[in-house]
């Protein structure tokens, strides 16, 4: 276990209360300043984004989105044209997303379930979507150069990972709250970047993928085609160190916590 890690969860879970507190007031207004995409995520007829819709089109009837830290409600419209497609939505938050939207009577057309970015192939087998999808949630987590690789994981050979993001938000957010990472493209090149580090995706990818970006005003979206399988699988080691880090990290974390209060 890597101190570094403990620090990366410690930061994250500070973050928890505000992202609960935004939630909880999105769903009491009906999604305080932005009420129409409120009512977008609950219309079972809105449309999904064009960009993933023609994805879904070259997949063809059938394909399979997975939306990585989609909230209590996705964002994904349910429908393109005449292709039938699934949808499932995770979030590290998911049972505390369920609390929100039952103490305010919503009932999600897709129910989010609990994953962590940093671990979708503990949740998912390999090669078990078509696209993966985030949306301004990958910069959340607290480690997402190992989301980016789950993602890739979990996606077919010549699926495609998509991340929407704005441009450098915890810059623009101070680092406060889960705002810990930025995203940026830098000549063309996705990074990912902070205060201590900064990382150039490309050289960290263990497979064969194509990277492409592309910028919207503020917004940056990434295109990452999968176009070789993981030479290792999800081995029985590989899950019970990788658990044993994460859970060590966690309590180091809160056991730091406490001790500091008696300090």
């Amino acid at each position: 276990m890597s101190d570094e890690l403990v620090m990366s969860i410690g930061t994250w879970s500070s973050g928890v209360v505000h992202e609960l507190a935004f939630w909880s007031s999105w769903l009491q207004t009906s999604g305080l300043s932005w009420p129409a995409g409120y009512t977008q995520r609950l219309d079972p007829d809105a449309e999904i984004d064009p960009a993933l819709g023609a994805m879904v089109e070259q997949v063809g009837n059938g394909a399979t989105i997975l939306d990585v830290g989609a909230g209590p409600v996705t964002a994904l419209g349910k429908k393109w044209k005449q292709c039938e497609f699934s949808i499932r939505a995770v979030d590290p938050l998911a049972g505390l997303y369920d609390a929100l939207l039952e103490m305010n009577g919503v009932i999600p057309i897709v129910r989010t379930e609990f994953a962590v970015a940093e671990e979708l192939s503990t949740f998912f087998g390999p090669a078990s979507f078509d696209i993966v999808h985030c949306r301004n949630a990958l910069d959340h987590s607290f480690d997402p150069l190992r989301g980016v690789i789950e993602m890739l994981r979990v996606a077919k050979v010549g699926g495609t990972v998509m991340l929407r993001h704005n441009r450098n938000e915890a810059e623009n957010e101070r680092y406060t709250g889960f705002h810990q990472f930025n995203f940026d493209a830098r000549d063309g090149t996705f990074v990912i970047w902070n205060r201590s580090a900064e990382i150039v995706v490309a050289d960290r990818v263990p497979i064969e993928a194509e990277i492409t970006t592309e910028l919207q005003e503020e917004e940056l979206l990434v295109y990452i085609r999968k176009k070789s399988e993981f030479a290792d699988t999800l081995s029985v080691d590989r899950l019970r160190d990788r658990v044993k880090s994460i859970v060590l990290a966690t309590l180091t974390h809160f056991i730091r916590a406490e001790l500091a209060k008696l300090t």
